[in-house]
């Protein structure tokens, strides 16, 4: 694992990154800068896989293409992290190039297909706004020349949107011999709240989508010859969104992916995850994740020290990291200032080192999350989980601090859940299920029926998916 710091070069007024070799999980202690920038605005610490590390702004100004940020004395740096991105094995639609053949559909926008000012892959994005009443009858469209076999692919796009609050729904169609016969899948649904989203208004996205995501919505595509590709992105009605679209690609699963995984989280420290969960997995040698409120163990009804490290060391379970205090998990790492969040996630790696245990994931409290609390959190861990998701996750997932999950509640049926193995398993995809208490009956929010979450269990082990902890599926591919 390699770390980037970020040095200032004073001959040439521009930071400059160093790579140096770093143990464990790869976090840089302090981005490093020269006598030119003022040392107390700056408290970035990086953390990147490779050479993965993008310097945000300095100044409000962005890096050149050599990465490079002129920089003036007493300078803030701003750093966001990201992972890697498994490998294009086929760029079948492009936006990010001059005769990239997306044309607009519909009316009421305005499109400009070959907008230089904003893209983040090649030298342009196709971008167009809405006229703000909610209309879905704009489209922009590809026709390719060659059909090509997206089974058992992932779908890959380059996408990003303005004003996350006036944000309809995206949706995706896929069609052979055109749009007749097509699947489709709605990735994002301004409903879900930006704070829950993986999609953040004013930033470019990169998702991978399971194939199995896109129902048959018309005729009988055809898999094997996919041909035609469809965008929508619309508003709700509210006012207008400008969208900037760079992309399809088609990504190859790792072979680990095959049959699809399935992970059991079990958040807030409910005894039940030891005296429940913990023995009806062991029938089937499955091990979850636990993510608890510190404050909260050992007391009455809560998970204890012991039963952590029982799961832990006897039962393979991984212990993970979730908020300290019920006040701090009610806050979630969103809107919240940067000193905050890190005296929170430093208080709980403390509490986690004194009782031997060393958390490399984290579940965002409350499942919300923005870029400062994303960037925060990639400080102190190696990967970061929500509560909400209409898609399955991918393998490894597009978006590490953004990883998606299902939440399991009092009403929610096992058939919802199984529905969602069943598209892991045919499109090679990830399912992270979460569960908080489990109860024998009448389950108060967020709690699950204890049939519920033996059904879930149950139908897994028919399924034919894996079941893996967020560790051993960060390792695995």
């Amino acid at each position: 694992m390699a770390r980037k710091l970020v040095s200032f070069d004073e001959a040439t007024g521009k930071l400059s990154p160093d790579v140096e070799t770093a143990l464990g999980n790869g976090f840089a202690t302090k981005g490093e800068v020269g006598s030119k920038l003022d040392q107390t605005a700056v408290d970035a610490r990086v953390r990147a896989v490779g050479d993965a590390t993008y310097v945000r702004s300095v100044n409000g100004s962005a890096p050149d293409a050599a990465g490079n940020v002129s920089v003036a004395a007493g300078g803030a740096l701003s750093i966001s992290p990201r992972s890697p991105a498994p490998p294009v094995s086929n760029f079948i639609a492009p936006a990010n190039q001059a005769g990239h053949g997306w044309t607009a559909t519909g009316t009421g926008v305005t499109a400009e297909p070959n907008d230089t000012t904003d893209a983040v892959i090649g030298s342009q994005s196709f971008r167009y706004t809405t006229d703000g009443t909610g209309s879905t009858s704009f489209g922009i469209d590809k026709t390719i020349a060659a059909p090509v076999d997206v089974t058992g692919k992932y779908l890959r796009m380059w996408l990003k949107i303005d004003n996350y609050a006036r944000l309809g729904q995206v949706s995706i169609w896929l069609g052979s011999g055109g749009l007749t016969n097509r699947r489709s899948g709605e990735p994002f649904v301004g409903s879900l709240g930006e704070k829950a989203s993986a999609l953040k208004g004013g930033e470019w996205v990169i998702i991978d989508m399971a194939i199995s995501d896109f129902a048959a919505s018309a005729g009988t595509p055809d898999l094997t010859q996919i041909n035609t590709f469809r965008l929508r992105a619309y508003d709700n009605g509210t006012g207008p969104i400008t969208v900037r679209f760079g992309g399809f690609a088609l990504v190859d699963p790792p072979a680990a992916a095959t049959g699809g995984v399935v992970t059991l989280t079990f958040d807030d420290s409910s005894a039940s995850a030891y005296s429940i969960a913990r023995p009806y997995m062991d029938k089937y040698g499955y091990a979850g994740v636990l993510f608890p409120i510190l404050e909260q163990v050992g007391n009455p009804d809560r998970i204890t020290v012991d039963q952590m490290r029982a799961l832990q060391n006897y039962n393979g379970w991984e212990i993970g990291a979730h908020a300290h205090t019920s006040a701090q998990h009610a806050l979630g790492m969103a809107g919240r200032t940067e000193a905050d969040m890190r005296a929170e996630l430093t208080t709980i790696k403390d509490w986690y080192t004194a009782r031997g245990f060393a958390p490399t994931s984290y579940a965002y409290p409350i499942g919300e999350y923005d870029a400062i609390g994303e960037r925060i959190v990639a400080e102190y861990f190696r990967a970061a989980r929500g509560n909400a998701t209409k898609f399955v996750e991918t393998l490894p997932p597009s978006m590490p601090y953004r990883v998606r999950a299902v939440s399991v509640g009092p009403a929610t049926p096992v058939a919802t859940v199984s529905a969602l193995i069943d598209k892991a398993v045919a499109g090679k995809g990830w399912v992270v299920v979460v569960f908080h208490g489990i109860q024998a009956s009448a389950p108060s929010s967020p709690n699950t029926l204890t049939s519920t979450f033996q059904g879930i269990v149950d139908y897994i082990a028919t399924s034919g998916a894996k079941v893996r902890t967020m560790q051993q599926v960060l390792s695995m591919v």
